[in-house]
């Protein structure tokens, strides 16, 4: 062999090795995307087995998959009922709109997305990201801010209506617990009379 031929053999093992390298850092497609023949290596969002049993049954009981985003990042996945176009967050409190433009489809089944900051949900066409992220809850913020949908209001509405449903209760008056004390003697003095007579 000469040089030259070394050489030429020595790129093409080089050009072998990068090429099994590169084989071995690519993530592996499974049977089933080889089967189809898919060439997308994407993972699929898949829901907890706890959402997935019985949706069909909620479904048709009204009821709506939440996608629940935190103020504190974390999303919470539950169904909640759809009753009168509001949805009541269990975590927050607080109700949030659910008429169909807010509603979304995922494998067929209803979907709300709804920020915790905000009492409108996240509908399809929202200008929610910019170029260089796909959901910025900060940007979300700020323009739920300028719209005026924020949640924090209806909080303070709610609180309000708490504290007087607390005002009207009245403890009992003087009067009434008097004719309560004398009611409770006439019985026991009866009771009393009832029993020894015989």
């Amino acid at each position: 062999m000469s040089i030259k031929e070394r050489l030429d053999r020595l790129e093409q093992l080089e050009e072998w090795a990068a090429e099994v390298e590169k084989q071995k850092r690519a993530p592996k497609r499974s049977f089933r995307d080889k089967l189809l023949g898919r060439k997308s290596l994407k993972k699929e969002f898949k829901l907890p087995r706890k959402i997935t049993t019985g949706r069909k049954r909620k479904v048709k009981q009204n009821y709506a998959l939440v996608f629940y985003i935190r103020t504190n990042g974390y999303i919470e996945i539950d169904y909640a009922p759809i009753v009168n176009d509001l949805v009541y967050s269990k975590y927050s409190g607080l109700y949030h709109a659910a008429t169909a433009d807010y509603i979304m489809r995922y494998k067929k089944f209803p979907v709300l997305i709804i920020p915790e900051w905000s009492v409108a949900p996240i509908k399809e066409g929202d200008v929610v990201a910019n170029e260089q992220f796909p959901f910025s809850p900060v940007d979300h913020a700020n323009i739920v801010k300028a719209l005026g949908t924020q949640a924090s209001q209806q909080k303070v509405l709610i609180d309000i209506e708490r504290k007087a449903q607390l005002k009207d209760k009245k403890p009992i008056a003087g009067k009434t617990l008097l004719y309560i004390i004398i009611g409770v003697i006439v019985v026991l003095y009866l009771l009393n009379s009832f029993f020894n007579k015989g």
